[in-house]
């Protein structure tokens, strides 16, 4: 299996290098891409694409790399390589639904998916940045585990111990930092330890800490790589350090950039943010004043019309209006630059399997360079969540 992997990551470099121009720069910081030249084509198809077309392709970025293989020809094998096999399985024993009634339907099928893919371990469990302690409730529930569960937010914690209470499971608390030094404490070797979409640079502390300490399970659902204070991507495998695919932190996240678990009103408030903020370029260069960055804001401003946002970018960038814009006109501007915008970006998208199968088989191949067997799998449907990836080591016996 290593020896596929290897393969499988040598592939992946290989054909994210072939198309770096496509998936390198975002359109929104580059409105006139490489690529443009490149594959016209693709670009003319992606231009002319119908609104609910575009809809169907942002949840359903199967449907958009099939489609748009016609134009490059090697995303079929891409699509292979990014793939991992679904494992459906029924928890061991049924839950009380008194313990987990509070616990949001989406949030309890996930953390009943990733118990079920994971077999009997009637061992110590750690549970790394918990939060209020649902996954570790369950672990010991299903399987009796005596769990401790780490967790920096202090309240959470206090909840947690009292939902632990209430079911009466073993389950104890840390309130600490996963990333401070002496979290490594709490790793040990006679332990089983999982982390359920811990975000970046808290599921690579777990792992090094894990092969340090020579922890005997480790069970993780990566998340969130671009939460990392490195600027530049450093990879974990020997494997990856050799193949050397430069990665920064918009890569990271384009990764894991979906919107299919995205409610609708989330997905019209991120349109109605991005065409103001375009429109907002426009009025920048209708009076000649250079492009600057603007500071993130709360979303209650974008209820308030787009004149308004105007004026408070402004205010912030210390702008001042002389004339009085065509507010309407700049509007329509906005909107228009994203609809484009948002169609050229699908061409990026169809390469953000791939980077994020990257990613993972960097984690999975570190972890078998150090003395693991480990498997990766995906615990639930995409619709439940779509990191569903699960990395599973074993330490082999010495």
């Amino acid at each position: 299996m290593v020896s596929q992997w290897q393969q499988r990551i040598t592939q992946l470099v290989h054909y994210l290098g072939s198309y770096r121009s496509l998936w390198h720069e975002s359109v929104f910081n580059q409105p006139q891409p490489l690529w443009l030249q490149q594959h016209p084509q693709l670009a003319d198809w992606l231009l002319a694409l119908p609104e609910q077309q575009v809809i169907e392709y942002d949840l359903n970025q199967a449907a958009l790399i099939t489609d748009a293989s016609v134009y490059l020809n090697d995303l079929y094998d891409l699509a292979k390589l990014s793939q991992f096999d679904l494992v459906e399985v029924a928890l061991p024993k049924p839950i009380n639904p008194r313990q987990f009634a509070h616990i949001p339907g989406r949030k309890l099928e996930q953390i009943q998916s990733f118990v079920a893919a994971l077999p009997p371990y009637d061992g110590k469990l750690l549970e790394w940045c918990s939060g209020k302690g649902h996954l570790g409730r369950l672990f010991a529930q299903q399987h009796g585990n005596s769990v401790v569960s780490l967790e920096y937010d202090k309240a959470l914690c206090d909840s947690g111990t009292e939902l632990a209470a209430r079911a009466q499971l073993p389950q104890r608390f840390i309130c600490q930092d996963a990333l401070a030094t002496e979290a490594a404490d709490v790793v040990q070797s006679r332990q089983r330890a999982v982390a359920l979409h811990a975000c970046g640079d808290l599921h690579r502390q777990l792992l090094h800490h894990g092969v340090n300490n020579k922890t005997e399970q480790l069970a993780i659902s990566p998340c969130c790589y671009h939460l990392t204070t490195e600027e530049l991507y450093q990879p974990l495998s020997n494997l990856a350090l050799e193949l050397s695919l430069p990665l920064d932190r918009s890569h990271l996240r384009l990764a894991v950039l979906q919107t299919k678990t995205a409610p609708e009103r989330v997905r019209r408030l991120r349109a109605t943010e991005v065409s103001y903020r375009l429109g907002f370029k426009r009025l920048l260069a209708s009076i000649n004043v250079l492009q600057q960055p603007l500071p993130s804001c709360g979303k209650a401003i974008f209820s308030q019309g787009f004149e308004s946002f105007c004026r408070w970018a402004c205010a912030e960038l210390r702008i001042e209006l002389n004339t009085t814009p065509c507010w309407d006109e700049l509007e329509l501007q906005g909107q228009a630059d994203w609809q484009r915008q948002r169609r050229l970006d699908l061409a990026r998208q169809l390469f953000r399997p791939a980077l994020e199968s990257y990613l993972v088989l960097d984690r999975a191949l570190y972890l078998a360079e150090n003395g693991y067997q480990v498997s990766i799998s995906r615990f639930c449907q995409d619709q439940i969540t779509p990191r569903n990836i699960l990395i599973f080591a074993k330490r082999h016996s010495e």
